[in-house]
């Protein structure tokens, strides 16, 4: 990703290596946001051009895996709200704590004109994240599971080792301990 926020001669092969590393993934994780394959792949072209236009702006401080989803959210609302349906979700989330954990662990690409506050908003987000690591190491590693890696509560039980139902549990109690912690940087988010 740096290649590519660089520009020059470097951009090509950066954006080939990203492209290689996370292309079949972009398609799959759009179409597991309830997309149409169809839908999916040509959303995922959409994508890389917005990567490309976006990458200017890329600070090397941010993780490539969680700045690339922002553009995947960005894409699944951008494909919903075009033609005026909710997206599918997740009957095991509480909505509003979802919406929460939603800002405070994913990047979007800034779009508006201010967007050096989604940079003070990002920063904000990621010490209060660290505070709560050194604080709760497991919780923040169920956090990091369910809201970054995106996987089910089934995936994170068998990686943890445990039930779904102790996992959903644990990953509840962790939105509840980490959202007080990230509250002041929302008042950062842009718009």
């Amino acid at each position: 990703m740096a290649q590519l926020a660089a520009g020059g001669p470097a951009a090509e092969a950066g954006f080939t290596a990203l492209f290689e590393a996370y292309g079949r993934l972009f398609v799959n994780r759009l179409h597991h946001y309830g997309l149409p394959l169809d839908d999916a792949q040509d959303a995922a072209q959409e994508v890389w051009m917005d990567v490309a236009r976006a990458a200017p702006r890329y600070q090397a401080d941010t993780p490539v895996r969680l700045y690339l989803l922002g553009f995947l959210k960005l894409a699944r609302t951008r494909y919903f709200s075009a033609r005026h349906k909710a997206p599918p979700v997740d009957s095991t989330s509480d909505d509003a704590v979802a919406a929460s954990m939603e800002l405070a662990l994913q990047s979007l690409a800034p779009t508006s004109a201010d967007a050096s506050r989604y940079f003070d908003f990002f920063r904000c987000v990621r010490r209060a994240f660290a505070r709560f690591e050194q604080a709760h190491p497991r919780l923040a590693s169920l956090l990091l599971l369910r809201h970054v890696e995106e996987l089910s509560l089934e995936e994170i039980a068998a990686e943890v080792g445990d039930t779904a139902e102790h996992a959903k549990a644990e990953v509840f109690s962790a939105r509840n301990r980490f959202r007080p912690q990230a509250a002041d940087c929302l008042g950062l988010w842009p718009g």
